[in-house]
């Protein structure tokens, strides 16, 4: 484009004539007299140039393309709300166009994840007790003979003296049934059966209860233990005397064997109370959870063999001496289940969630 103005501006000057708009280019010399022709005339003057034509304008600058909105939320676990796209920001603006691209569109929502499906059942044979007092078809106050088991095991508790029988409490935990233990003599008993042997093996036992403040010491949710000394069995109880007396709730295999939560648990407030074991090759992994929380854990380089082959389970009470008080607890149990053998890390807390959801406990 300068050289175009360049060139017109030095035709201007050379030419006889100019171009209303853009200087021509210079005409030639006048041309030379006629011959023989007296007083011959000149010759006409050249042509005036073309006048430049002008430069070519640039081509502006296309608009600049707006950012992709943002990417779908992820999927909802457990039925979770999706999460929302986030909207697109604004392109930058071309060279030619100041203007900015027009803002990508909003990603959309994520899709939300699907209620959990999970049910005791799901762990198949390793599930070998679960004792539901939402199952029971019993009025308000009714004295409960015979909790059935729900797992294919068929442990069922049950109770034949009716002075030692606990009672059906419609609305216990939170809304939701329990059966009803009296602190007394009031307890259920397992027949010995291989499902509940545990052995030297892993195990889990979950419990919810709720209990009242009480005065009896290692009172019993769940006891299958030798009778001679030092006692080894699954005891799983409230207010410990080990190695003090004390309010908290512990899991005991034998008399040295045991852990339990930091702080007492007699305050009426229904929780989660689970004992767990994992055996890793000849190490012992023994762990006090409360509402799907490992509080303690007992690790030890020996395996205690809990099997107490014939002696029965026992819920509520120390029940291989029934006297009045001894070892018993006072309160309510909605539901327990136990499994033999390993479980994963998530089967566990799926079990967990399960029970603390349905009791809606913290």
């Amino acid at each position: 484009m300068v050289l175009a103005l360049f060139l017109g501006l030095a035709a201007n000057q050379c030419s006889g004539k100019s171009s209303p708009t853009n200087p021509g280019s210079g005409g030639s010399d006048a041309g030379e007299g006629g011959v023989g022709g007296a007083d011959a005339s000149g010759g006409k003057g050249g042509s005036g140039g073309k006048s430049g034509s002008g430069g070519t304008g640039g081509v502006g600058g296309s608009a600049g393309t707006g950012a992709a909105g943002g990417a779908a939320g992820s999927v909802g676990t457990n039925g979770g709300a999706s999460g929302a796209g986030g909207a697109g920001t604004a392109g930058e603006g071309g060279d030619g166009d100041p203007g900015g691209g027009v803002a990508g569109d909003a990603g959309e929502n994520g899709g939300g994840g699907a209620p959990s499906t999970f049910v005791p059942t799901d762990l198949g044979d390793r599930l070998v007790l679960w004792l539901n007092a939402g199952a029971l078809a019993q009025a308000n106050g009714d004295k409960v003979a015979v909790w059935s088991d729900l797992s294919t095991a068929a442990n069922h508790a049950q109770q034949s003296v009716d002075a030692y029988r606990p009672t059906y409490t419609a609305s216990a935990v939170n809304g939701l049934p329990a059966v009803t233990f009296d602190g007394l003599q009031s307890h259920l008993q397992l027949d010995d059966t291989p499902t509940l042997r545990w052995g030297t093996g892993d195990f889990a036992i979950l419990v919810v209860a709720r209990g009242a403040p009480s005065e009896a010491t290692n009172a019993m949710l769940y006891q299958k233990s030798n009778l001679a000394s030092p006692f080894a069995g699954p005891n799983f109880y409230v207010n410990a005397d080990k190695p003090s007396a004390s309010r908290r709730a512990q899991i005991q295999l034998d008399q040295s064997t045991y852990t339990g939560t930091f702080f007492g648990v007699d305050d009426t407030v229904p929780r989660l109370f689970g004992g767990t074991r994992k055996v890793v090759n000849t190490t012992s992994e023994l762990a006090m959870r409360l509402n799907g929380v490992t509080e303690t854990m007992l690790m030890r380089s020996s395996v205690v063999d809990i099997d107490a082959p014939g002696q029965p389970a026992i819920i509520g009470h120390n029940g291989y001496t029934p006297n009045s008080g001894f070892q018993a607890f006072e309160g309510d149990i909605a539901e327990i289940c136990a499994v033999k053998g390993a479980m994963t890390a998530d089967e566990l807390s799926e079990l967990e969630s399960y029970l603390m959801d349905k009791y809606a406990l913290p």
